[in-house]
Parts: structure tokens; C-alpha cells; sequence
């Protein structure tokens, strides 16, 4: 019968620096360059990691996140209509209206962008332009509930609301 022995420091072959007295090669036959592959791997996550760490910046807020996207992307309608409602959520209507222009130039059937310019149109007062974006953006999705709700507060007033709880919408 034989004893087994089992080392008390395992090593693997080319990585560890004290086996055999002696550090492995970066190049060549004996250890295969594994420190180069190491050097490379950790090179890599510490550049993801700062990339992390830098992208988290534009993620503290829609506006900063939608404002970079459009710096990058300046034909993305949905980043056009984003940013607009980053605006409209600060008032900013006359922004906020130029992007959901710019995000309709850029995407025609986006339905957001139509029925959103319908809600500056309508909160600016100029109802005939807000029920034209409304009907615009039915026109794409006659089951756009988001713009059905729009459209009947701007013909019927704030009773819209109440009547939309009472009928459901069908379909």
C-alpha cells in the first residue's frame, strides 16, 4: 500500500513565482506567457472598472443620461423625446417642445413624441394643435391609451379622468 502525499503549498506550473526557485518566463515554452495573460486580464478589468465608474456620472438623472445620448446619437428619436420629457418635467416647455420637434423630424411614427407635443401644446392653451398631435399619434396606435386619455381631457376638460375609470377601454 502507498502513502499519498500531498504538497502543503500547491503551485501550478508557470504561475507560481517560488516553484522551483525561480520566476517563469513571460515567453516561450515553460509557462506559456501565463503572467502576460494575467497582466492582460487585470488591464482589462481595471479599464471596465473606471468605464463603470465614468458611465455612472450620465446615469444620475434623465436629463444627463438623455443629453449624452443625444451627443452620441443625435439621430435617435427616442432620445430626442426623452430628453423632451427630462425638460418637461422641469417646465422647461419651450425645450421640451423643441425636442419632441426634433424627435418627430427625426422618427415620424413615433407615437410618444406626437401625443408629448400634444401635452405642451394643450398645457400652453393652443387645444387645436393638441388634439391634431393627439389625433396624429392614434392615427399610429388607435389603442394608445396614454393619448385616448389626452385627447378626451382636452375635449372634455378634467372629467376625462373620471370618465375613463368608469369605461374601460376596450380591446
Amino acid at each position: 500500500m502507498s502513502v499519498m502525499k500531498i504538497p502543503l503549498r500547491p503551485t501550478l506550473k508557470g504561475i507560481n513565482p517560488f516553484s522551483k526557485g525561480k520566476m517563469p518566463p513571460l515567453f516561450g515554452k515553460e509557462g506559456s506567457g501565463e503572467i502576460l495573460k494575467y497582466m492582460f486580464l487585470l488591464l482589462m478589468l481595471g479599464m471596465f472598472a473606471f468605464s463603470t465608474v465614468k458611465r455612472n456620472t450620465v446615469w444620475r438623472d434623465g436629463f444627463s443620461l438623455w443629453s449624452d445620448t443625444i451627443r452620441k446619437m443625435p439621430e435617435s428619436s427616442r432620445g430626442h423625446n426623452n430628453l423632451g420629457l427630462a425638460y418637461h418635467e422641469q417646465e422647461r416647455f419651450n425645450d421640451a417642445m423643441d425636442e419632441y420637434q426634433t424627435a418627430i423630424r427625426v422618427g415620424p411614427d413615433n407615437v410618444d413624441a406626437h401625443n408629448n407635443l400634444g401635452l405642451v401644446y394643450y398645457k400652453q392653451g393652443r387645444l387645436e394643435e393638441a388634439i391634431k398631435k393627439y389625433q396624429r399619434s392614434l392615427g399610429f396606435n388607435p389603442k394608445y391609451h396614454i393619448t385616448i386619455l389626452d385627447w378626451l381631457t382636452c375635449n372634455r376638460g378634467d372629467s376625462a379622468t373620471q370618465w375613463m375609470n368608469i369605461r374601460p377601454l376596450s380591446g
